[in-house]
């Protein structure tokens, strides 16, 4: 009961923050004494939660072995189960070799492929019938437009004077806050010696202790052991069964997926090229055909341009 009470109350004083400058614990003063008591007090601790883990490990009787045995059998023969040879691998390769013909066999991968091949050789088509037609359509353009252009010298036609946008000024204002100064009730001295008990307690404490005293409670207490062996033969066996089974379903449905998009993937490609020169064909023409309209247009701009500015010359 002592040492509960004083657990809360060195709990108590951990929680209180720390404030000021890092105090120096080892000055060979008061600081240093408050760093040993917490120390002491966080062994004290720790020794009297190995004992309680001890005793509670002695405590224990065959059946409660038995379940902790086939607990942890179980795992480890699910997880030997799942990645053995009946298990995951094997179910993966039958699912793989499925997938493979259900998606070389989908009726949509030929279609799908198609369509994108299409499609997307009607877009490079386009782009390279109408880089092809706008040079020379440019030229013809320029010509004609440069005729015009020299033509229109006897009209006074001024030029549209651009209208000077004044953009608004921004203004940005920064506001300066000054921290609060925090007020020290307890005073340096109080802060520092709680700060040094805390880490005296925490160099002491050993977190691991009543783990550490449970599992020495059970190694050395003969009916626990002999029902932990018990169980975890039976769990041993219970998990390679199960892991086994679980293996073999994820690896057929992983397995059947990548099959199933190598197959569709195949097919898709095939289809894909297949139809992509007709694309390729079909956008040329209508490429080539608004390459020229915007080619000599461009160069009918250009070439009226320069004609209107010789009206000046």
């Amino acid at each position: 009961m002592a040492v509960h009470k004083l657990a809360a109350r060195l709990g108590l004083v951990i929680a209180i923050a720390t404030t000021g400058c890092d105090p120096d614990c080892f000055d060979g003063g008061e600081l240093e004494a408050a760093h040993g008591d917490g120390r002491r007090a966080a062994e004290a601790f720790s020794a009297a939660e190995y004992q309680r883990g001890r005793a509670d490990g002695l405590a224990l009787d065959r059946a409660d072995g038995f379940g902790d045995g086939q607990a942890e059998g179980y795992d480890d023969g699910y997880a030997r189960g799942y990645d053995g040879g009946s298990g995951y691998a094997a179910g993966y390769d039958g699912g793989y070799a499925a997938g493979l013909a259900d998606g070389s066999s989908d009726p949509g991968a030929c279609q799908a492929g198609g369509d994108a091949g299409f499609s997307d050789g009607e877009s490079d088509g386009r782009d390279a019938g109408s880089s092809e037609s706008w040079d020379a359509a440019w030229s013809e353009g320029y010509d004609a437009g440069l005729a015009d252009g020299q033509a229109s010298c006897d009209e006074d036609d001024e030029p549209d004077q651009p209208v000077a946008a004044s953009p608004a000024a921004a203004r940005a204002k920064t506001l300066a806050s000054r921290p609060a100064a925090d007020a020290d009730e307890d005073g340096p001295d109080s802060g520092d010696l709680r700060t040094c008990y805390q880490r005296g307690y925490q160099e002491g404490l050993d977190e691991t202790a009543h783990e550490r005293g449970l599992a020495s409670g059970k190694r050395d207490n003969p009916e626990y052991v002999a029902g932990h062996a018990g169980g975890y033969a039976r769990g041993l066996d219970d998990g390679l069964a199960a892991g086994a089974s679980a293996g073999r379903d994820d690896g057929w449905q992983d397995g059947h997926d990548d099959g199933f998009a190598d197959g569709y993937d195949e097919v898709y490609a095939g289809c894909y090229d297949a139809s992509y020169d007709g694309g390729y064909d079909s956008g040329w023409d209508e490429g080539w055909a608004d390459g020229w309209d915007d080619g000599w247009q461009d160069g009918y701009d250009a070439g009226h341009d320069d004609g209107s500015a010789s009206c000046a010359q």
